[in-house]
């Protein structure tokens, strides 16, 4: 019999303080990342659990990266949620006790007890109850000295759960009342739910199949109102073993089929072998054989749910055998044995027995201390309230009967009218939203038109005077080059015209350079990574600065189209002649990586810094412009050790 109850906290209530660093530009940048990662994750966890896992992932690099341990202590903590939702339990285990141990480097307790929580759920997944109820224990306290209503929730009703797995519904029951309690005091309507299903679970596992049914279909309708997908999943499973406890295989047939589509698209791989195993009985009684067989066939090859495998060995074993193929019955038979554990011995039960014990004991007292001081508070109460009671019904019975009156139509007057004020509001609001939106949309398209035309015009002009140079000047510099080498030819060897042709070959060659510089030529002719080496190995001899550059796959990076690559050399362009203008750096590098979907440069130098002046400066405004058409993205890290600008550019924009 199967539980599917998972009940935790969707978030540790960490308080994160940045004031140590909110002056600087680079962590205020980083911290809005990191949000944005949380709410994706958010967004995403009872819809596309694959996404919410996708965004923590890289919440916890990020975090790592710039050492930001509250954040990073989060993001292990909703991995291991994702983790324990899966199946994943022993993953789950690491990303716990890695988010515990971030939480203590940074120095704050608030937040274990959903961690402890956490990992409490894991290990009784992996059926190690004496581990479980200890890390309960440990959330209990930790949350009742933290004060946090929903988490006490939470401990309650998966200690509940343990106990529905044991057959002791009285405590079960108990349990659920405190952890409904505790969701109420913390208006938490989600764990009020969830305190529904463990209750339709003992309903179920009792034989009350009617009374179970009605608390699922409360469950999935919660589910629906609130999409939240992974509860829905949970009620319909239950809902399913019902019918097929029932009987009513064909009535149980499409609603699993739905179930086991539902946690396809969540991804949850141990459930969906409860599920694939519920599909072959219901078609074993159907006289469906090989669909039968092809359910549970299909159950065990998902790994993640082996813990499940041997009662599926023994469906098979059943299933070939009553069609009298004995060979394949006792394969099956055999593998149902070998997967057998011992994982409930007397040792192992005694001990969870102990800390039951030790767990209701703490329990009971405290709850005796809390009767006491309410039993005094009612006592003082009480006789206050008597006297005052007396003297509080004269008074009402004279005027309750025309207060009422009065009082009723005040209030429907009143409902009206804030009904209607509030229709109106609403109204309002949204045309001023709608107006502002229209007005933000043209404001963006003329800003990008305008710089898509700028830039338009200034690739333009640039084309135009490189062209008039190099068909101009320099073709014209070039045929006096020929002319006076032919001169120099029929000449004596003169030290003076000699001079003279050196000088004519620097500026021709001079203004080849500018021409390029202006408008490079096709780098499919020449290949774009050796033609910014050059450029950058020419100004390195022309200053003191060193300059190098790393491309991260060269070959890809020269196919990419000529204007991704013309983009990519004005910015770097732009760059590098502010660095040796400005930086007084005598080292500088630039970085070109190309990934799937963009381009990451890279400029870095070991200067003086950049003052703040300059970082709005008219160069740089330039480029974030450029980058705004282009639907790039800028980063500046700036100090007494050198300047690194970080820039991620889109193969495709729109």
């Amino acid at each position: 019999m199967r539980i599917t109850t998972i009940i935790l906290s969707l978030y540790i209530s960490i308080t994160i303080a940045n004031a140590s660093q909110s002056d600087a530009p680079q962590d205020s940048i980083v911290t809005q990342q990191l949000d944005s990662l949380l709410g994706i994750y958010k967004q995403n966890l009872d819809k596309n659990p694959a996404e919410a896992q996708k965004s923590v992932r890289e919440l916890i690099t990020l975090s790592s990266k710039y050492n930001k341990k509250l954040y990073k202590a989060r993001g292990h903590y909703f991995l291991a949620y994702l983790l324990n939702a899966e199946g994943k339990n022993e993953k789950a285990i690491e990303q716990g006790l890695l988010s515990a141990k971030a939480l203590k480097d940074a120095g704050r307790e608030k937040g274990l007890s959903a961690v402890y929580n956490v990992l409490a759920v894991a290990y009784r997944n992996l059926r190690d109850n004496i581990q479980a109820m200890d890390y309960y224990v440990k959330c209990l306290e930790m949350a009742e000295l933290e004060g946090d209503q929903t988490e006490i929730g939470h401990v309650y009703g998966n200690i509940a759960n343990i106990y529905i797995e044991q057959e002791k519904y009285e405590s079960a029951i108990d349990n659920l009342q405190r952890a409904s309690e505790a969701y109420k005091a913390a208006n938490y309507p989600d764990g009020v739910v969830s305190t529904l299903f463990a209750l339709a679970n003992i309903f179920k596992n009792q034989g009350k199949n009617e009374a179970a049914r009605s608390f699922y279909r409360k469950v999935i309708e919660y589910s629906l109102a609130t999409e939240n997908l992974v509860q829905e999943a949970n009620a319909r499973i239950n809902l399913g073993q019902l019918l097929l406890a029932e009987k009513k295989y064909k009535e149980a047939l499409p609603m699993l089929q739905k179930t086991y589509a539902l946690l396809r698209k969540l991804g949850y791989p141990q459930d969906q072998v409860i599920v694939l195993n519920d599909l072959g009985v219901a078609c074993k009684n159907l006289n469906q054989t090989q669909e039968a067989i092809g359910f549970y066939k299909q159950a065990l090859q998902i790994k993640e749910g082996s813990q499940l495998h041997d009662a599926i060995h023994l469906n098979l074993s059943g299933l070939y055998a009553d069609n009298k193929q004995y060979k394949m019955a006792f394969q099956h038979l055999s593998q149902a044995y070998s997967l057998k554990d011992s994982l409930n011995s007397l040792e192992k039960d005694k001990h969870l027995a102990e800390l039951q014990q030790q767990y209701e004991t703490q329990l009971k007292e405290t709850q005796i201390t809390v009767l006491e001081q309410e039993k005094s508070l009612k006592e003082a109460q009480l006789s206050q309230s008597q006297s005052e009671i007396k003297r509080q019904t004269l008074l009402r019975n004279a005027f309750i009967i025309g207060f009422a009156l009065v009082l009723l139509s005040l209030v429907l007057l009143r409902h009206s009218y804030i009904k209607r004020m509030r229709i109106q509001k609403q109204l309002s609001i949204q045309k001023e939203e709608i107006a502002q939106q229209e007005i933000n949309t043209l404001i963006k398209d003329y800003r990008l038109d305008a710089i898509k035309k700028y830039n338009e015009g200034q690739q333009e002009e640039r084309k135009r005077i490189a062209r008039e140079i190099h068909d101009g000047l320099a073709s014209d510099l070039a045929s006096l080059k020929i002319s006076f080498e032919h001169f120099m030819s029929k000449q004596m060897k003169d030290k003076g015209l000699q001079k003279m042709l050196y000088t004519i070959q620097t500026l021709y060659k001079d203004l080849r350079g500018i021409s390029h510089q202006l408008h490079p030529p096709a780098f499919s002719e020449s290949g774009f990574s050796d033609f910014l080496q050059q450029f950058l190995l020419e100004k390195s001899k022309e200053t003191k600065t060193t300059l190098e550059a790393l491309f991260f796959p060269q070959n890809e990076i020269d196919q990419l189209p000529d204007n991704i690559l013309a983009e990519i050399y004005r910015i770097v362009q732009e760059l590098t002649t502010n660095m040796l203008k400005h930086a007084e750096a005598t080292e500088g590098e630039v970085q070109i990586t190309k990934h799937e979907d963009y381009i990451n440069v890279v400029v870095s130098d070991n200067g003086r810094g950049m003052p703040s002046q300059k970082v709005s400066g008219i160069g740089l405004r330039n480029i974030k412009e450029r980058l705004e058409y282009l639907e790039g993205a800028l980063d500046i890290d700036t100090g007494k050790r050198g300047t690194t600008i970080n820039i991620n550019l889109p193969l495709h924009h729109s």
